[in-house]
């Protein structure tokens, strides 16, 4: 038979010869017309039915959670022409029943702040933002042709996977690199960096949420990040990981679909662990309503470019239709 596909860098350079692009076949290149990395919805089309996907119990522990202050007892959000919007939303109407947010989207970060103290090129880095997460984040909500609701602000004016109040919720001090803006921060500048970024981009998922409720449907939740390679000296070896913590009903089968791809490492909660009780937007958004949910760690040196990315979202839309559709199977065969 012809040999695969061939794989652009950055996946190529690592030796993963045998992965395709999904929708590619095995049996013959494409037409010269065709691109490699066109979008081809294959498995994700599956999901644009209106799957009601009932919700599982709520988990047995308590979230110490500090959930979203009343509108009434917080001030509407600042707004200047040169401030990021604390949100971006993609596909407000799409039609699967997924919803996909990514918290670390972006690095920006409003003038008046003056990048907190920071050059600039510390801004490009893992600590202002998940490099190349906001790029496959979109490419796949339109590949599953669901919504997509990210953050629009760095994490280092305020983490929007924190609860406010934690320690590293604002950081004085991240990955060794000490953040001016960040020191001796008072409490009411906390909470007004809360009222103009946290809570609106909550809001907004929440918002979104609400509509699914409408129609009668608990979406999957898919959550994506990004990691760097290396972390503190230490090597961080798999491709992609998947977190979870009680609720497996898309990481486990996931984690099965990814790893039956050649030459690709997937950690199982790795290279963190999807029960750490620091994190937000699962926990608040996913875990306590009991929506079915994934989050998504892809290493960021497999983002560099455009191809990169839009072979993790071709391949993650696929298994993740394919996913759901097993989980909606599954649902029609239990007794009623």
């Amino acid at each position: 038979p012809p040999p695969p596909t061939p794989v652009s860098p950055p996946l190529g350079a690592l030796g993963l010869k045998n992965l395709r692009p999904l929708g590619v076949s095995a049996a013959g290149p494409h037409r010269a017309d065709e691109p490699v990395y066109r979008r081809r919805r294959v498995d994700a089309i599956l999901c644009r039915s209106a799957l009601a996907l009932s919700p599982m119990p709520p988990p047995d522990h308590a979230f110490q959670i500090m959930l979203r202050p009343t509108q009434e007892s917080r001030p509407a959000p600042a707004s200047a022409p040169q401030e990021p919007s604390p949100r971006e939303i993609l596909n407000p109407h799409g039609a699967a029943p997924m919803l996909v947010i990514c918290d670390h989207a972006s690095r920006a970060i409003p003038r008046r702040y003056a990048n907190l103290g920071l050059d600039q090129a510390l801004l490009e880095r893992h600590i202002a933002w998940d490099v190349g997460a906001r790029e496959v984040s979109a490419r796949l909500a339109a590949a599953l042709d669901a919504p997509l609701v990210a953050a629009g602000f760095s994490r280092l004016l305020i983490d929007p996977n924190r609860q406010p109040g934690h320690p590293t919720s604002i950081p004085a001090v991240s990955e060794d690199i000490i953040i001016p803006g960040n020191q001796d921060l008072g409490a009411d500048e906390a909470r007004r960096r809360a009222n103009a970024f946290f809570w609106p981009y909550h809001d907004a998922i929440r918002d979104m949420l609400a509509r699914f409720e409408a129609r009668g449907i608990s979406p999957v939740i898919i959550s994506v990040h990004s990691f760097t390679p290396i972390f503190h000296g230490v090597e961080r070896p798999w491709h992609i990981g998947i977190l979870w913590h009680e609720d497996g009903r898309i990481a486990v089968p996931l984690i099965r679909r990814l790893r039956q791809l050649s030459g690709l490492l997937v950690g199982d909660n790795e290279p963190y662990h999807g029960g750490n009780p620091a994190g937000y937007s699962i926990q608040v958004h996913a875990e306590a309503p009991g929506h079915p949910h994934v989050l998504i760690e892809l290493r960021q040196d497999l983002l560099g470019d455009d191809a990169g990315a839009e072979w993790w979202a071709e391949t993650l839309a696929g298994l993740l239709g394919q996913t759901v559709r097993e989980l909606e199977a599954n649902k029609r065969e239990e007794p009623s």
